[in-house]
């Protein structure tokens, strides 16, 4: 069996970086509850970090943002 590929479109590639966003903040939250760090990639190398040293912000509703 041949893999087959797909061109995402652009409210598919939408759909896919808000799932993305919203599993990569409930990750940290899950891991800040339980006192837990997680691996980060700075400046080519791996940091594990607590997720209140991160400075991200939470992910927006992309419908929103320009």
């Amino acid at each position: 069996m041949t893999p087959t590929s797909h061109q995402f479109d652009e409210t598919e590639l939408q759909g896919i970086q808000a799932a993305m966003l919203r599993a990569a903040h409930n990750a940290r939250e899950e891991a800040r509850k339980a006192g837990l760090k997680i691996p980060i990639w700075e400046n080519g190398v791996v940091r594990w970090v607590y997720p209140d040293e991160l400075t991200t912000s939470q992910p927006q509703d992309q419908s929103q943002q320009t």
